[in-house]
């Protein structure tokens, strides 16, 4: 109701919060669902993975730290990289390329959710987030009109997190199945050398972010060729 109701007041008003003519750009649209889709899974998957370290595994909370460490410097890394390569290259090829990494990362999780596998595929997802975010974001400024710019930098920030808020409800649902089943109300209260209580339901979890993050494949396919230099040249010379 809330929505529907936003929806017809945003659709009248002469200064709108969020100016729909913007969705109605394909480039615009298809990113902002990427956004949240990529919410989905990388938030999701680093939400869950310490869960998996300490309960399945059986590490330290300290070292199930350490192990996360190697997502933020994927993503750090590959956000330069792919900021810099994204004039060259267009944003299909680079946001493919950071999905195929966020897939072949929770697939390892899901496929052998081991101590080096948790370290090697969290690297690849922070890969591919940074190959996906940094040049969704640069994307959709060089697009918008400068009286936009501001508008749409927060929806890109604005999905990513509601995409984040929604993967992990979603991921928690057979983790929480699986602690009822065994008739417990809260993950510190497995026993000690348990863990595999939750192996399952963990990659049931991340199975859920693979779907999600799959999903994107086929919208930047569908995204149109940016030269991304002449639409700065134009927004010079206006």
């Amino acid at each position: 109701i809330s929505m529907a109701l936003f929806i017809k007041v945003e659709s009248s008003t002469i200064t709108p919060l969020i100016p729909f003519k913007l969705i109605r750009d394909r480039t615009i649209a298809i990113t902002l669902v990427c956004s949240l889709l990529n919410g989905v899974a990388f938030f999701g998957a680093v939400t869950y993975l310490p869960i998996l370290l300490q309960w399945v595994i059986g590490l330290s909370a300290s070292n199930a730290g350490v192990l996360l460490t190697p997502t933020i410097l994927g993503w750090v890394i590959s956000s330069i990289i792919s900021s810099r390569a994204l004039p060259k290259l267009s944003l299909k090829p680079v946001a493919l390329i950071g999905t195929l990494f966020i897939m072949i990362g929770l697939t390892l999780l899901i496929l052998s959710p081991t101590q080096s596998m948790a370290s090697i595929g969290g690297f690849l997802i922070g890969l591919g987030m940074g190959s996906s975010m940094a040049p969704i974001l640069i994307v959709v400024q060089t697009v918008v009109n400068p009286e936009s710019l501001g508008i749409a930098t927060a929806l890109v920030n604005f999905m990513r997190s509601m995409g984040a808020s929604i993967g992990v409800t979603l991921m928690w649902i057979p983790i929480k199945i699986a602690l009822d089943n065994a008739g417990l109300t809260s993950v510190s209260l497995i026993p000690e050398g348990q863990g595999e209580i939750l192996t399952t339901a963990i990659g049931q979890a991340f199975i859920i972010g693979l779907v999600a993050i799959t999903i994107c494949i086929p919208l930047y396919l569908l995204l149109p060729k940016l030269d991304l230099d002449e639409r700065d040249k134009n927004r010079l010379k206006e």
